[in-house]
């Protein structure tokens, strides 16, 4: 009878190991979840070591947790149950599943001062653990070495006294030390629960490394994995261990993520057990274990290197060259143990694949006995063969992959356990949770946020629905008076129209269902994207329909007499029998129609219902009375958010269009009801079925009207509203003689006591009454620019309108060519008022501008009352403008949704009742929606275009402070887009890519560079793609540092968010200046721009510059010949200027923020001034020569602090 086998995780737990008990979190369940489908090993548990600096805190124990001895009926019945918590609680050893993963989540890296740890203690209390009459598998991490003499560590006296102390000897007695002996013995006394030494008679065998291994090696095989191995030479000691023992030994590939390590122990696992790959045998290819080939081989054969011609970082397997004396060792101070434990020399080390399989390190393992009994379980190396034959299993099976699933489903693609027993679950017919495991997994899928394992999982789940067999089966079992009528997919019609045809959105326009494959299929399960239905609903209106056999044409007959099983083959078709759509041939029509596109796809009943809704959608005839009973007996799975995949507009789309067609084909008589069973008091009675509820109907068309109106928010509408002068040249209108320059001035440029606003500026030579820093000379020029006494209120001047919202005054301006900002009036100059977003709950302060209101365009125009007329009327008041009829001034222009509702508030676009949905419009989900909305009074509460159609011919908007005057004519368009279920694209200026609605960030259009007057917009990709050209260590791109479009330098925060710091690179003026004459770089030390060569030079230049990287300018190549001198770290050390703390710069920009706590300062490294954070692009323009400084002409409004585009 073979040994149990038990499992033991030992973890150095210092302050180095984060990623490793991280790892654990993930990798235990895992392999608890291994263990309990094949019963592999029957205790599994866990012990954490530190060191003696840890406040006492040496081993931490979890306790064993029993995967079988607890009762079968437990561990296949309850799960964790009682009788687990029971036999935990009678046993301080043991430990339920709950308590076995709380432990490990509560693991914390913590001590280890010096580099050698604890892990003489870790393995002695491991050996106490150990029962005799089992093999324990141990699986130890650690990147430091235990203590030794050689090694050194500040702890390792002190562990060697408490792993050989007589506890017999009397208090007081000195030890050779010099350590007070009874000391040692209070210490063990209060510190008992700290779980340090003495673990029983055999702790001193564990102050000896060579001792340890052997004590261990008659009950332990130990597999070590440690970091650091070609670093330190004492971490050799570990593949003694492992070599000692019968295990192995592996190099951790450095900086691997906690993923990657758990990964590698589960494969290990998998390889112990003897499974190398359960997918390749159910697929045919034969068998899974090559253990009984290996025999005695013991270390796999393979190309090596000796650490003295090249170091690997990567995974590696460590064994020896030379193993004659390994056997003869009598403790670790033997000289002959050097080459064994203090020495790389004789280290070898077999790299591994960058991602280890678990046939690859099965092959590298040595055969022991443990792992023979182990592989030559059935139960555990084919757990697929033990679910067909055993009932219970099959249970149990069940139970936990919905367990897996829900917790992580991509384990289930990469591991051969899993796999086997999923492929068995999804080729067993009789099992009803097939089709909810199916659902689970896809959903799973879906959350996985690695784009790669992603895809991965998407690919490997598709093959899990290849159901030929099964399918044939069920059209096998259909009677012949049942086979017709039938639908079939002719595969003789061509339906092509042109090898180049598309569709408007891009999709080519196939022939053949052959370009839909079966992942494009499932999509339908889990988005209903709109690509994906169209490419369907193509192929469902190919389908043929067959009322009887005499409408088979002959080629069909042939193929159905020829009965071609295999897809693979010419002639293989199926036809559909539209009576597979009962309940007395299991509903199964719309479950496996989708086999005539894909053969062997075989659906769920949730995406066979929307396929049967797309139908509808399109109209298709024939199968209008299938579809309308699978879409009305299943019109009570909707309304549940335990399945996020239906809450998506487009889904919500698809079954509001489903019941529309349904319910209006049955009242106006041309269909009939379906009826459905329903019990009333007791009594099964038969009622009229719906697709959808009216509860339903009405929740769901205010989530997709609701999200569609957020989608359309950005959509392009045509607001009607006054005029914006800008430099126009118009009549100047009402005049008034200023007393200083005695010229006559537009009424809109007058100051007080009948001066002028010009000659405000500067009157005489007065200094006192000085309002300006020109210089008399400039001053008196502006004063006589484009004025002259015979000027009247015909003379055509340039009017501008002032930027602040809440003013928009209009007015005249003498100088325009002196005007190279955002016009600003002289009032709201005085009143400090800014021209910004006016929100529509702000209280922003008024302007005092003195204005009158044209009655045509209702522009307001600048007149102070001191200048009016006697008897003036502004109700019949027409400005200049209007009044020559030479422009329009009232003007149609592009505006968004969500622009006006900045300004104007959200209540004429949506009424939300109690603030049912706290933060409208953000660009979350449906399914988010819904749930933190909740679904219980939330159609009743939300309410898109609440108001009355009256109310919104009375709804006054305003855009950028100007009354838009066809309000109703806008909400209307704005409508049509929201009721048409339709969203308005606007596409990349540089990619045209069309994007429709609101995009994820890094996905949305922004504004091309944030300068006022460049309207181009481009995509996340383009955009950074651009700007991000240019990098650290290679020549400059002068062309992408300006806007692809108007040329000019772009924004300093608009480009932050590339993150190159192209913002801050000093020296970039001058390059841009001698662009004509020399090509410049980024130097890769300094980080200034450099010159790299002459432009007479550029076509050797052009030739270098595709490859040129890690460039440095010539001073920093200098530095760095010279730099063993230290002249090359002295360079890149400098001192923060508050704190003094010596600081190096190995990368980025030269804007360093102090990390030393206290100081926090913000300085430049290029210089060593200390400067803040918002101040360094002026800082890096001026002192260092940087180009983006901020400058005049830059839309403040157009970006937020972080680069973000703030309109969006």
């Amino acid at each position: 009878m073979a040994r149990p086998t038990d499992l033991l995780i030992v973890t150095d737990a210092t302050g180095s190991m984060s990623y490793y008990l991280q790892s654990l979190c993930d990798s235990i369940p895992e392999i608890i979840h291994i263990s309990e489908l094949t019963g592999c090993f029957e205790r599994i548990a866990v012990i954490a070591y530190h060191d003696y600096d840890n406040h006492g805190i040496v081993n931490e124990w979890s306790g064993w947790y029993h995967t079988k001895q607890i009762g079968q009926h437990a561990l296949f019945l309850d799960g964790e149950g009682e009788a687990n918590d029971a036999f935990a609680g009678a046993n301080h050893d043991t430990t339920s599943l709950a308590g076995l993963l709380k432990f490990v989540n509560g693991l914390r890296p913590t001590g280890g001062g010096d580099n050698p740890e604890a892990t003489k203690s870790g393995l002695a209390l491991a050996y106490s653990k150990l029962r005799a009459d089992a093999e324990t598998i141990v699986l130890l991490y650690t990147d430091a070495p235990p203590h030794t003499a050689r090694s050194g560590g500040s702890h390792y006296l002190r562990e060697k006294l408490m792993l050989t102390f007589d506890d017999t000897e009397d208090d007081g007695t000195v030890l050779a030390t010099g350590i007070d002996a009874g000391w040692i013995k209070n210490e063990m006394r209060n510190r008992a629960a700290a779980l340090l030494p003495p673990y029983g008679v055999s702790d001193f065998k564990f102050a000896d490394w060579v001792s340890a291994a052997n004590t261990l090696q008659p009950r332990a095989r130990v597999f070590c994995m440690a970091e650091n191995v070609v670093y330190d030479k004492t971490m050799t000691m570990y593949t003694y261990l492992s070599a000692r023992t019968g295990g192995a030994s592996f190099q951790v590939a450095s900086d691997s993520k906690p993923a990657e390590i758990t990964a590698f122990s589960v494969a290990l696992v998998l390889a112990v057990m003897g499974v190398t790959n359960h997918e390749s045998e159910s697929k045919g290819n034969g068998g899974h274990t090559e253990l009984e080939k290996l025999g005695a081989a013991g270390w796999r054969s393979f190309q090596t290197w000796a650490l003295a011609s090249g170091i690997t970082q990567g995974w590696a397997l460590l064994s020896y060259h030379d193993t004659a004396g390994i056997d003869f060792l009598a403790d670790e101070a033997d000289k002959r143990a050097d080459q064994y434990l203090f020495t790389k020399d004789n280290l070898r080390l077999d790299p591994l694949e960058d991602e280890p399989s678990v046939a690859d390190l099965y092959k590298h393992l040595p055969v022991t006995s443990a792992m023979t009994s182990l592989a030559l379980d059935p139960a555990i190396t084919d757990p697929a063969k033990r679910y067909k034959a055993d009932a219970l299993y099959r249970s149990f099976v069940t139970s936990k992959l919905e367990e897996i699933l829900k917790d992580n489903a991509a384990a289930v693609t990469r591991n051969p356990v899993f796999g086997a027993l999923w492929r068995a679950v999804c080729s067993d017919r009789q099992n009803d949770a097939r089709a909810r495991l199916l659902d689970l997994f896809s959903s799973g899928i879906d959350r996985i946020q690695n784009r790669y394992e992603n895809e991965m999982a998407k690919a490997w789940l598709a093959n899990s629905y290849d159901y030929v067999g099964d399918i044939l089966a069920i059209l096998d079992a259909v009677p012949e008076h049942d086979r017709f009528p039938c639908v079939y997919l002719d595969p003789t019609q061509d339906f092509s129209i042109g090898a180049d045809a598309e569709d408007d959105d891009g999709d080519a326009i196939s022939s053949a269902p052959a370009a839909l494959t079966r992942e494009d299929l499932l999509e339908i399960a889990r988005s209903c994207d709109g690509r994906i239905l169209r490419r369907i609903g193509r192929v469902l209106t190919r389908l043929t329909y067959a009322a009887s056999a005499a409408d088979l044409p002959q080629h069909i007959k042939t193929a159905v007499a020829a009965n071609v099983r295999d897809p693979a083959e010419p002639g293989f078709l199926s036809l559909v029998p539209l009576a597979l759509a009962t309940k007395e041939h299991g509903r199964n029509f719309w479950r496996i129609l989708l086999h005539t596109i894909v053969p062997g796809t075989f659906v769920s009943a949730r995406p066979a219902a929307l396929v049967a809704a797309l139908s509808l959608r399109m109209g298709i005839a024939p199968l209008r009375d299938v579809a309308d009973y699978e879409l009305v007996l299943a019109s009570n799975v909707w309304n549940n958010l335990d399945i996020p995949e239906t809450w998506n507009a487009s889904c919500l789309n698809l079954l509001l269009a489903a019941d529309r067609d349904y319910t209006a084909r049955v009242a106006a008589g041309t269909s009939k009801t379906v009826e459905v069973a329903a019990e009333t008091d007791g009594v099964r009675v038969a009622v009229e079925g719906v697709v959808l509820s009216d509860v339903d109907r009405k929740l769901f068309a205010t989530l997709v009207d609701y999200k569609h109106l957020e989608s359309n928010l950005v959509s392009t509408l045509t607001a009607r509203v006054g005029w914006t002068p800008a430099k126009t040249k118009a009549l100047m209108g009402p005049t008034a003689v200023c007393r200083v320059c005695t010229f006559p001035r537009s009424v809109t440029m007058m100051a007080a006591d009948n001066v002028c606003g010009l000659c405000c500026m500067y009157d005489g030579d007065d200094p006192a009454k000085k309002t300006t820093t020109r210089k008399p000379d400039e001053a008196a020029q502006m004063v006589r620019a484009n004025v002259s006494a015979t000027d009247s209120d015909t003379t055509r001047l340039w009017w501008v309108e002032c930027g602040v919202r809440q003013c928009r005054a209009q007015y005249v301006v003498y100088n325009p060519d002196l005007l190279n900002a955002r016009p600003k009036c002289w009032y709201c100059r005085r009143d400090g008022l800014s021209a910004g977003v006016v929100k529509a709950s702000s209280q922003s302060k008024p302007s005092s501008a003195p204005t009158v209101e044209c009655t045509t365009c209702l522009s307001r125009i600048l007149w102070p009352e001191a200048y009016r007329p006697e008897g003036f009327s502004t109700s019949s008041y027409e400005c200049p403008a209007c009044v020559s009829g030479a422009f329009k001034t009232v003007v149609d222009i592009d505006v968004t949704a969500r622009a006006l509702e900045a300004e104007n508030g959200l209540a004429w676009l949506l009424r939300n009742d109690g603030n049912k949905i706290a933060k409208p419009f953000t660009d979350r989900s449906v399914f988010h929606t819904a749930k933190t909305a909740g679904i219980d009074g939330l159609a009743d509460s939300v309410k898109v275009f609440p108001l009355a159609t009256e109310a919104y011919a009375e709804l006054q908007l305003t855009l950028d402070g100007k009354l838009v005057r066809n309000t109703p004519a806008l909400v209307d368009e704005l409508r049509a887009w929201v009721s048409g279920r339709r969203a308005q694209g606007e596409s990349c200026s540089l990619c045209f890519s069309t994007f429709y609605g609101a995009r994820s960030r890094n996905q949305k259009l922004r504004r091309a560079c944030g300068r006022t007057g460049c309207a181009q917009r481009v995509c996340g990709d383009c955009f950074r793609g651009w700007y991000g050209i240019n990098s650290r260590g290679r020549l400059l791109n002068l062309a992408a540092l300006s806007c692809p479009f108007c040329r000019r330098q772009p924004a300093p925060a608009a480009i932050a968010s590339v993150g190159n710091n192209m913002q801050t690179l000093g020296n970039l003026r001058e390059a841009v200046a001698n662009a004509g004459t020399w090509v410049y770089g980024w130097c890769e030390d300094c980080g200034t721009a450099k010159a790299y060569a002459e432009r007479v030079c550029a076509q050797q230049v052009d030739g270098a510059a595709e490859h040129l990287q890690n460039w440095r300018c010539e001073e920093c190549a200098a530095r760095r010949t010279s730099a063993s001198g230290g002249g090359g770290v002295e360079a890149r050390i400098k001192a923060c200027p508050q704190c003094k703390t010596p600081t190096e710069k190995t990368g980025g920009c030269d804007h360093i923020a102090c990390v030393v706590p206290g100081c926090g300062a913000h300085w430049c490294f290029f210089c060593g001034e200390a400067v803040s954070s918002t101040g360094i692009y002026k800082h890096m323009s001026e002192e260092h020569g940087g180009w983006f400084d901020g400058g005049d002409g830059y839309d403040d409004d157009g970006y937020g602090d972080d680069g973000s585009d703030a309109d969006e």
